[in-house]
């Protein structure tokens, strides 16, 4: 005779419950990743929809600055922390001073006033000279390029400064050539500054027996340049 039924669907019903269960949580689990995938493409479609509104509203308010600035030039600010170009400043190459003169005055500006625009004139033929009258000159420019002296303005022209140096090579006055120079007194002053900041200057060579001597100097500021 066979096991009684019962004894033989007790493993049947244990593997179907044990089955059942499994199914059930594995059931519960996908749904459970369904609902967080659900969620997260809900999360991700609401970002990129809300971005997409950010975005087109900057996208239109460029577009009325832009607008704005065609139709008023003028109102177009400065970038920040970004400075105008300042101005080059050199000791310009041309005829003396002297040369734009009569003949009489000429013959006596070239004995009192030495004219660093042109060396050759000033030196007068003496080697030893046209090398002293350059290392002032060289001295000026280095002091003029070691900082920017003038920021933000678009002035530029050419200011011509008259000093007296004494024979061991200190600065004994300095003053602007007004009727000959632009009309700025802010280029003016920088000027002034420049040659009082290039004292003192090496003394005299022996080929210079003069207590003193009137030394002028343009210094042209140049904007873009």
């Amino acid at each position: 005779m066979g096991r009684p039924a019962s004894s033989l669907d007790r493993p049947l019903l244990v593997a179907f419950g044990v089955s059942l269960v499994c199914h059930t949580l594995f059931l519960g689990f996908q749904l459970v990743q369904l609902h967080l995938h659900s969620d997260a493409e809900r999360s991700r479609t609401l970002d990129v929809v809300y971005e997409y509104q950010v975005a087109e509203q900057e996208v239109h308010q460029l577009q009325r600055q832009l607008t704005e600035l065609r139709n008023n030039p003028e109102a177009i600010p400065a970038p920040a922390g970004v400075l105008a170009p300042a101005p080059t400043i050199r000791i310009p190459d041309r005829p003396a001073l002297a040369m734009s003169m009569t003949q009489p005055d000429a013959s006596t500006a070239r004995t009192a006033v030495v004219d660093l625009t042109n060396l050759v004139d000033a030196a007068q033929g003496n080697p030893v000279l046209l090398s002293y009258f350059s290392a002032l000159r060289e001295q000026i420019q280095r002091t003029a390029n070691q900082r920017t002296w003038l920021t933000g303005q678009a002035a530029q022209g050419v200011v011509l400064i008259s000093f007296v140096l004494s024979s061991n090579g200190e600065v004994l006055s300095v003053s602007v050539v007004a009727d000959r120079s632009v009309p700025s007194r802010a280029l003016q002053d920088i000027a002034l500054r420049i040659v009082k900041a290039s004292s003192p200057f090496v003394p005299f060579p022996p080929s210079l027996p003069d207590s003193a001597k009137t030394i002028v100097v343009p210094l042209e500021f140049l904007v873009g340049s």
